[in-house]
């Protein structure tokens, strides 16, 4: 079940996987698997297993370091006793990492680092080789001094950057959609929208990237956040929790999710021992584009009381309306979670949540007949020993119903054309697609998955109508085929929400577009706008002309 989650999420993610033509022979002689192995392989098997194990080795280096600077002075480096322990407290430990307990406990206090996500099944299939693998990486992260974080905390940064693109090579980064965003291009959209250290009250300024990968514009806008907090002179503590409301990201990908908490957590590091009461980090499993919406069925309810529904590879699970309108979601699903480990029965469930959220009697039986439904299928995947994440992921899909307006949105969307998706998700989009009047997705050119429309298109859109307070700035990196195609490509230059609302009164819009010289790639040409889009997009003929440009 954890497979076909991860699976389902990977296809919205990359695109369909019998959509994508990978280089097998670069795969095969990389990863050194025999030729005759091709004809059956697993793609999909293959990169859920390579995601297990980079997740994990993440996981591990981020409680190495962070334990480094608040626990240090209390017990040495967390995992140097791990590699003398027998197998069956080896594997507890491990268990206590995944579930997130190790980070949410005294002194750490980190809520959501881990919470118990799909890359955690080997513990369900524990065995002599997997535990001989993860002791080696655990032999090797000790003899990695972290003290090096403060030393030079932008080269550990980048070591995680480097050991990804070492273990995936390029030529399977690209055949699976994935370019990474260079810091230096990443410095350049902050400095377009004015994300600056320089800036006025700069930590209260909000920040998202809706599809924020591995988090290099979330780290670099902490990096600044903190810089502007020292020449101010302001308290550690503070920056830190503004750092933590203001510095924000999502990602449907859980592996990017992973990684971004690490670098977050690693980015704000030297900054822990000052913070007071629990942190959570704000990055979130979560699609920006279609998170949940509510649903009205008058068999159900009347018209004004629907409900919210999630669907995951288990089925979909409802939580009625007024439990969202109130923000109330990530209570309840903390109550699913501890009654479902507890083995309380649907009444005694539904008695803590009327006790704990004080419900109003108009909402009882409504919220009993929906939540008591979705408790009920938690608890038979209880019984099956399929549960332990589902809650949590309920709870990150909410996440940005509750993300207040922004005042500014950078980031680098992902680049899969509406053919590569699977058509569930296509099914699922196409009304959002319609809503910002992007192109016609009816008829057999839908159905033959003819459009050569890039899922940027509709990310940048959701993002300004969504998330950008009026007036907030936005700076995205797209490729420069939008500004050629047809399909959304026309629905994208015509920068109106719908038919009439023009975007420039909603925001400043800047664009970078990626140049293909194999020289420096990407290379950003940007323009921007107040009221109307008046500047000619001037082709660049050679790098040299970019570089000026630049």
């Amino acid at each position: 079940m954890f497979f076909e989650q991860w699976a389902l999420q990977f296809a919205e993610v990359h695109g369909a996987v019998e959509n994508k033509k990978f280089d097998a022979e670069t795969l095969f002689k990389s990863y050194g698997f025999n030729k005759d192995e091709q004809k059956d392989f697993n793609f999909l098997a293959f990169f859920f297993a390579l995601d297990t194990y980079y997740g994990l080795l993440m996981k591990l280096l981020a409680y190495q370091v962070v334990g480094f600077y608040t626990l240090k002075n209390i017990a040495g480096l967390p995992l140097a006793d791990w590699e003398k322990l027998d197998s069956a407290s080896f594997k507890e430990k491990l268990a206590a990492l995944e579930e997130g307990g190790i980070f949410r406990a005294e002194p750490l206090n980190i809520r959501n680092f881990l919470e118990g996500d799909l890359l955690s099944w080997y513990l369900n299939d524990w065995n002599e080789p997997i535990e001989k693998a993860i002791r080696g990486i655990i032999e090797r992260l000790n003899q990695y001094d972290p003290e090096t974080m403060e030393l030079v905390p932008a080269e550990t940064r980048d070591i995680l950057k480097k050991l990804y693109q070492f273990l995936v090579p390029k030529q399977i980064r690209h055949d699976l959609g994935e370019y990474y965003t260079p810091d230096w291009l990443a410095e350049r959209c902050l400095n377009q929208v004015g994300y600056g250290v320089k800036e006025r009250d700069l930590l209260q300024k909000r920040v998202l990237d809706p599809g924020c990968g591995s988090g290099t514009f979330l780290i670099l806008a902490i990096k600044r956040a903190k810089e502007h907090a020292r020449l101010k002179g302001i308290d550690p503590a503070y920056t830190l929790t503004q750092i933590t409301k203001n510095i924000v990201g999502f990602d449907l990908n859980p592996l990017a999710v992973i990684s971004a908490r690490t670098n977050y957590l690693l980015a704000v590091a030297d900054l822990l021992k000052h913070k007071k009461g629990e942190l959570t980090i704000p990055i979130y499993l979560c699609d920006s584009i279609n998170p949940p919406s509510a649903k009205h069925q008058e068999e159900l309810f009347d018209q004004e009381a629907g409900h919210y529904q999630i669907s995951t590879s288990v089925g979909l699970f409802r939580f009625p309306e007024a439990l969202v309108q109130k923000a109330l979601i990530q209570k309840v699903t903390m109550l699913l979670e501890d009654c479902v480990k507890k083995k309380q029965t649907t009444k005694q469930f539904l008695e803590r949540v009327h006790a704990e959220l004080i419900t109003e009697p108009k909402d009882k039986k409504k919220f009993d007949l929906v939540l008591g439904e979705t408790y009920e299928k938690l608890l038979e995947l209880e019984a099956k020993g399929i549960n332990g994440i589902w809650a949590r992921i309920i709870k990150n899909a909410f996440a940005p119903l509750f993300v207040d307006s922004l005042d500014f949105v950078v980031g680098n969307p992902p680049w899969v054309n509406w053919e590569s998706l699977p058509q569930e998700y296509r099914d699922k989009t196409v009304n959002i697609w319609k809503k910002y009047d992007l192109f016609e997705h009816t008829g057999l050119r839908a159905r033959l998955g003819s459009a050569k429309d890039d899922i940027s298109v509709l990310m940048t859109y959701v993002a300004i109508d969504k998330y950008l307070k009026n007036k907030g700035r936005l700076c995205i990196v797209i490729t420069q085929t939008l500004f050629k195609t047809v399909g959304g490509g026309e629905g994208f230059r015509r920068f109106r929400l719908g038919k009439k609302v023009h975007l420039s009164k909603f925001c400043k819009l800047t664009i970078c577009l990626s140049c293909n010289h194999s020289i420096l790639q990407p290379i950003a040409l940007q323009f921007s706008y107040a009221k109307k889009v008046s500047q000619q997009l001037i082709p660049l003929s050679t790098t040299s002309d970019c570089v000026k440009t630049l």
